[in-house]
């Protein structure tokens, strides 16, 4: 078949038809038909085929089967509107099947004498268009690990509740992961590992959905999956105990392999439910309350979680006005040499003066004050009140080698500010760093190795005394421990319990008190409540203990009056035993009991 030039039926000036021929965007010239006529040479390098396979063509032939009504739409506003020029995007499919994206404009020229047909000028825009939908999925996936992000996720949320009010049928979930001590590895094996284990969480989440589910991720270390068609709850739950399930194998990462655990709320729609923004929140509750419950386990939603969740947030108020008002003190309990029964120094613990609810213990507010920073300020004061204390304590009994101890949150680790605030209050209080211990936690140390052990080894060069606390409850991983500069070993009370009983497994506290004379660190017994406990604890080698057998926590008043009686001569088990069987100066509970009106932090 001969190929018709724009010249051999259509009279033109030769030098413009010229460059008509070399244009690299095609032309098309159609009859009122939308056969095509004639097609410029650049159709074979734009669309695939050669100018002979295209003309005879009609126009739609070229176009997309998605954009065929869009396009014969496009030719018959051509027809209708001469002297117009239409313009629309359509989808074109290349001859080897690929999806191209063609910007055409139009010109209706039937009744010029010179062409005598439609004309139809034709731009790519595929990268345009491919640009432009890169852009909208990067607005609205996660760039790591590519799963939709948290706006696309609040999208899908908010029509699968519409969609089933509007139906008047609620079935679906929510679930809200997280994965745990995804922090530790963070920061102890660094970012680049912390982003590769993101990614194949991604991958083993996705592989637990169903058909018609959607997870995302949130940020940091947050996911959500919305599970539809959930006719029953234990649906819902189904999918959240393969994704623990799948979580449970090692992650194999560059050098390493770990274990990820994940903690995971579950809400399930029902008619209570007009915003899937609550939706989403009692899903994050829920997911709280497995944190709570150990991790690693999945927790469905119940209202009466709201009422905690509430209970919190007038806590965590509370607790900031508590700051701002000073409305903490310290108690002191005794630290005890075994051997000899003298005090050594003090452990100070905080109490927390409630104007409503009255005495508040540690356990029911430390794990908030973390949360929200608050513990930061807290020790500050906490810091300057015992310091302040010791010191007065040693210069009132002539005593220099009283020590203080005080417990350091995981939180000062993450600031960096640990070892200037220290010199602060040492400074403040005029005492010797010698006399100041720190307790630090195993999950503490573990949480943030590096900083942990930069931090500490400031502190020891210092000259402040470390402990490491509840030993033998967290990682207790040797290969660590011998990394961190210790002076101390706190042996968990549970060791303790099993002592001066018929459970007596005295062979792990002894390997402990083996260790810790290897390396060269001394250790205090937690939690010593009996005689029958001391006496063995002594036997065992331990150095030091504190426990309600020596004393409970005292106000400062108290601990005056008993290093009055200790300089006076009192050792244990003479003085010990006649505080407890009331033969002392210092009544039992009036001695042991913190008053009402007790000092406030001294600063």
């Amino acid at each position: 078949m001969e190929v018709p030039t724009i010249t051999s039926g259509m009279s033109a000036d030769c030098r413009p038809c010229a460059l008509l021929e070399h244009l690299s965007d095609v032309t098309i010239v159609a009859d009122v038909n939308g056969v095509i006529e004639y097609a410029t040479p650049s159709v074979e390098q734009k669309f695939g085929y050669t100018q002979a396979q295209v003309i005879g063509k009609r126009f739609e032939d070229l176009v997309h089967p998605d954009h065929v009504t869009r396009a014969r739409e496009f030719f018959a506003k051509l027809l209708t509107q001469p002297g117009a020029n239409p313009s629309t995007e359509l989808k074109f499919q290349h001859k080897d099947g690929e999806t191209l994206f063609i910007e055409n404009i139009g010109s209706n020229l039937l009744q010029d004498e010179k062409v005598g047909g439609v004309v139809i000028n034709t731009r790519d825009v595929t990268e345009n268009h491919r640009d432009k939908e890169r852009l909208l999925f990067d607005a609205f996936h996660d760039t790591l690990t590519g799963l939709p992000n948290r706006a696309l996720f609040h999208e899908h949320l908010a029509a699968a509740l519409t969609r089933s009010r509007r139906h008047r049928k609620l079935d679906f979930a929510v679930l809200f992961i997280d994965l745990d001590r995804f922090k530790f590895v963070n920061d102890s094996l660094g970012h680049a590992a912390g982003d590769a284990l993101l990614v194949e969480a991604a991958k083993r989440l996705t592989s637990c959905l169903r058909q018609g589910d959607t997870a995302a991720r949130m940020g940091g270390d947050e996911f959500t999956v919305l599970v539809s068609d959930v006719k029953e709850p234990f649906e819902a739950i189904e999918v959240a105990k393969r994704i623990q399930k799948v979580f449970c194998a090692p992650f194999h990462l560059p050098g390493h392999d770990l274990v990820v655990t994940a903690s995971i709320g579950i809400a399930i729609a029902d008619e209570s439910y007009s915003k899937s923004a609550d939706l989403l929140r009692d899903a994050d509750t829920a997911m709280y309350e497995s944190k709570q419950n150990g991790k690693a386990t999945h927790t469905v939603f119940h209202i009466s979680m709201h009422e905690n969740a509430t209970l919190l947030m007038q806590t965590e108020a509370d607790l900031r006005r508590a700051v701002e008002r000073d409305e903490f003190f310290l108690l002191f309990q005794p630290i005890v040499e075994i051997r000899t029964g003298m005090i050594s120094g003090f452990e100070a613990l905080v109490r927390w003066r409630h104007p409503e609810k009255g005495i508040i213990v540690p356990k029911d507010f430390i794990s908030l004050a973390e949360e929200t920073g608050l513990i930061v300020p807290m020790t500050r004061r906490i810091l300057n009140g015992a310091a302040m204390a010791v010191k007065q304590w040693q210069n009132l009994c002539g005593d220099s080698r009283l020590h203080v101890s005080v417990n350091i949150s995981s939180k000062h680790f993450d600031s960096g500010d640990l070892p200037e605030l220290v010199a602060d209050v040492l400074n403040h209080a005029q005492l010797d760093p010698s006399h100041l211990q720190l307790e630090i936690t195993e999950s503490a140390m573990m949480s943030s190795i590096e900083r942990a052990t930069e931090t500490l080894e400031m502190l020891k060069h210092m000259g402040v005394k470390l402990s490491l606390d509840d030993f033998g409850t967290g990682y207790s991983s040797l290969s660590y421990l011998h990394r961190f500069p210790l002076d101390f070993l706190k042996i968990d009370r549970s060791f303790v319990n099993r002592l001066g009983s018929a459970e007596r497994k005295a062979g792990v506290l002894h390997n402990i008190l083996t260790l810790a004379k290897t390396m060269e660190i001394s250790t205090i017994a937690e939690g010593v409540e009996t005689e029958e406990q001391a006496s063995e604890l002594t036997q065992l080698g331990c150095d030091f203990a504190q426990g309600y057998f020596y004393a409970k926590p005292l106000p400062p008043d108290r601990v005056t009056t008993l290093l009055t009686e200790f300089a006076a001569g009192a050792r244990y088990p003479v003085m010990w035993s006649s505080i407890l069987t009331g033969r002392s100066n210092l009544n039992r509970w009036d001695a042991f009991v913190p008053r009402g009106d007790g000092p406030h932090l001294i600063s």
